[in-house]
């Protein structure tokens, strides 16, 4: 299987990220007189995407260490979906939505193991999952050239979490293809892909309600000795958590005993943006974070210190751009301008 390594990791990282639909309504048992009604599928976001709120979504594996994956809705708003998967190898973060009669990947970053909010980032993806009409034959081609195309509405799919009647979706590579099932009101509860005889399976396991996401991150505080102190936490977010109230609180309830605390009572963190292609992390403070500070200028340079090592440790970045309330970081001691930054230290 090595030499199949880079297809299978690609084919994984773009089926990871899809859930979201329940077993199909079926139709009422016909009498003598009248048929049954026919099934009508509709595309809405919510049907064919995992939406509902911490809640993880479990599929087992065979044929690939990485088959084996968690799911979980980071953020959801009113055209949007934002999925985190977890395939014990790495983290990725996408973003779906409905563009017109397509459902659509709207955004996807690999290696993401912070909380961020990606659903107002401008688009890098345009990958087609589903398009109307939802019935047998409708097919596209995606932007690497392959087809896709939806073979069944009526699809019997054997998984661990039980059996359902799905949409098949197939789409054809060079050398191998995917088969997709979706259930409505779940998501999808199957992939399959096929390479030269040999495949590798994703397939629903269970699902478990009120579940959160954690993450082991280190605070820094500058202490009474003017050395930094680590301290190790565990944030816990829920869907739709504010990673800024989150980080905020975490920074003010965490101050140890002979430290300094870095953000004052009223400040808070008003946004927070990670650059993955530069390392960076820009992070925008009200101005209280300067007002209440009542620090000398090496002080002050120690809680900037810890703010950009804290940063690191959350989201892996090496620099920290730091502005207040949208403008330049001045505080009669240091002044930052947007370009200005502020490097982690090595641990």
């Amino acid at each position: 299987m090595k030499k199949y390594g880079k297809i299978i990791a690609s084919f994984l990282a773009a089926m990871l990220v899809m859930s979201g639909c329940n077993a199909l309504p079926q139709p009422n048992e016909p009498d003598a007189e009248k048929p049954p009604e026919p099934i009508e599928l509709k595309l809405e976001l919510e049907n064919f995407i995992q939406s509902e709120e911490n809640t993880m979504y479990y599929y087992e594996g065979r044929g690939n260490e990485y088959a084996r994956y968690i799911s979980w809705v980071d953020y959801k708003t009113d055209d949007a979906i934002q999925l985190r998967v977890n395939n014990g190898g790495t983290e990725t973060a996408s973003v779906y939505r409905i563009d017109g009669d397509k459902l659509i990947k709207s955004f996807t970053q690999a290696e993401t193991y912070h909380r961020e909010d990606m659903t107002l980032r401008e688009n890098n993806s345009q990958e087609v999952l589903l398009m109307e009409p939802l019935e047998e034959g409708t097919s596209w081609t995606l932007e690497d050239g392959s087809k896709r195309m939806i073979t069944g509405v009526d699809a019997k799919v054997q998984t661990p979490s039980g059996d359902y009647t799905a949409i098949e979706v197939v789409t054809e590579y060079a050398d191998s293809k995917t088969m997709d099932y979706y259930v409505s009101g779940i998501g999808l509860v199957k992939s399959v892909f096929e390479s030269n005889g040999e495949q590798v399976i994703s397939a629903l396991e269970n699902i478990e309600k009120d579940k959160k996401i954690t993450q082991d991150v280190s605070l820094y505080y500058p202490d009474e000795e003017e050395k930094l102190q680590k301290t190790d936490v565990k944030l816990e977010f829920a869907t739709n958590d504010s990673a800024e109230k989150v980080l905020t609180q975490a920074f003010k309830s965490n101050v140890p005993e002979n430290a300094v605390g870095v953000i004052g009572e009223n400040a808070q963190i008003n946004s927070l943006y990670f650059e993955q292609e530069t390392s960076t992390a820009r992070i925008d403070l009200s101005k209280e974070f300067v007002t209440e500070m009542n620090a000398g200028s090496y002080y002050e340079s120690l809680i900037l210190q810890c703010l950009a090592n804290t940063l690191r440790s959350y989201a892996t970045s090496e620099k920290m751009s730091l502005t207040i309330d949208g403008g330049v970081y001045e505080s009669g001691h240091i002044v930052l301008e947007k370009e200005d930054y502020i490097f982690a230290e090595a641990e």
